[in-house]
């Protein structure tokens, strides 16, 4: 008993560990983020308007798929559903690289603004190994570090991918793509060990987000709707 038990705390003190670096690299699609309008609008060659329509249509259909989003995390755990998060950031970046199809990158798009209803749990999964190993007073710590290393990383990008977009323009996107593989092969690192004792709160704390993610996504609404006009 002691044993199992020593195991999972090594586990979940191995996620926490892991967590910032995870965190820090998936909290956006890296190199696309920099050149998101230079690309879609020198490669894919879409106007503003079309650009503002991606980000409208994205948010309104998370808004829709919000109470589904929330049971399919509820079923399947926060660990899974980080997995899933950044399997899908690693799908909607695959389809806005290569869809020919205004449509097709439109569902890329969508794949990329829902991708981060699941990733969420990151953070839940976080607080959850901080409250088992007896550390969750460390939670500001951690998730500083994460962000420490999400500017890091962001402000090296933001030095060479425009460097990189002139080499060729969809160099920085095969760098997207390959940061977003990495993302999955750590997501597989991370554990949720006090996920069973919390499945009640946390069925709660996800009723709790319904009103605010909705909150998030109209002000990305706002940003999609006046992005042409800027």
């Amino acid at each position: 008993m002691n044993g199992s038990k020593t195991k999972k705390q090594k586990r979940a003190c191995f996620s926490v560990k892991a967590t910032p670096w995870f965190m820090g690299l998936s909290n956006d699609l890296m190199f696309y983020i920099a050149i998101d309008t230079l690309f879609l609008t020198t490669v894919k060659h879409l106007t503003a308007s079309q650009i503002s329509f991606f980000a409208t249509i994205s948010c309104l259909c998370c808004i829709l798929l919000q109470r589904p989003i929330l049971k399919t995390i509820k079923r399947i755990g926060n660990t899974k559903s980080v997995r899933l998060g950044v399997f899908l950031l690693l799908l909607g970046s695959i389809i806005i690289t290569f869809a020919e199809s205004y449509w097709f990158m439109l569902i890329g798009q969508v794949l990329y603004t829902a991708s981060f209803q699941f990733k969420f749990m990151d953070n839940v999964m976080l607080k959850n190994n901080l409250s088992y190993l007896g550390k969750k007073d460390d939670y500001a710590k951690y998730k500083n570090r994460a962000n420490i290393i999400y500017s890091i990383v962001t402000a090296i990008i933001a030095l060479c991918a425009g460097f990189l977009f002139n080499v060729n323009h969809y160099l920085p996107m095969y760098l997207c793509m390959g940061i977003c593989v990495v993302n999955v092969l750590l997501s597989f690192t991370l554990t949720d060990e006090n996920e069973k004792q919390n499945q009640e709160h946390q069925a709660n704390d996800n009723r709790k987000k319904v009103s605010f993610n909705a909150v998030i996504l109209l002000i990305m609404l706002c940003y999609g709707i006046f992005y042409a006009a800027i």
